[in-house]
């Protein structure tokens, strides 16, 4: 087995991957459960229980397995992509690739058991504008995105 999968499959950057999938997953079976309602902060936070048939902003509502086919094919895809790419792992790289599959496999395991669609709670309201309901999957993921972006930018591939 490749040194580098090996390291990484032992890593505290696994253990946190399954954390934020364990997170996520109560998160949302407590949101369906109790059917959550409720105002946080008046005007800006809301914990509101919604189902997204589509991805962000429901793009490609209703194709939950389409959805599902991409999500696993994008998470996997990238992972050994940066594994055969980057040799000289940093933080940086493991914390990254780690919120961007534990937000990706999170909403796929909702899209793969559930036809209703991807549990969402968390809202924000920005004065009249309100900010589509997302999850912890969801969060997770666009921070993994945002780092992985910012330091693709700064470090070279390794040949």
């Amino acid at each position: 087995m490749n040194q580098n999968l090996l390291a990484y499959l032992k890593s505290w950057y696994v253990q946190l991957f399954f954390w934020l999938l364990l997170l996520d997953f109560f998160t949302k079976q407590w949101a369906a459960m109790t059917a959550i309602n409720e105002t946080v902060i008046d005007g800006f936070f809301y914990l509101t229980y919604s189902r997204n048939t589509g991805a962000a902003w429901s793009i490609l509502a209703g194709n939950q397995w389409l959805l599902a086919l991409i999500s696993l094919t994008v998470g996997t895809t990238l992972l050994f992509y940066y594994l055969k790419q980057f040799t000289a792992f940093n933080v940086w790289n493991h914390l990254a690739i780690n919120l961007f599959l534990a937000g990706t496999w999170g909403n796929f395991i909702d899209r793969a058991f559930y036809q209703e669609g991807v549990i969402d709670f968390l809202s924000f309201h920005f004065g009249d504008y309100i900010f589509p309901t997302f999850n912890v999957a969801d969060s997770v993921l666009t921070i993994g995105v945002i780092i992985l972006i910012i330091f693709s930018v700064f470090e070279r591939p390794t040949k």
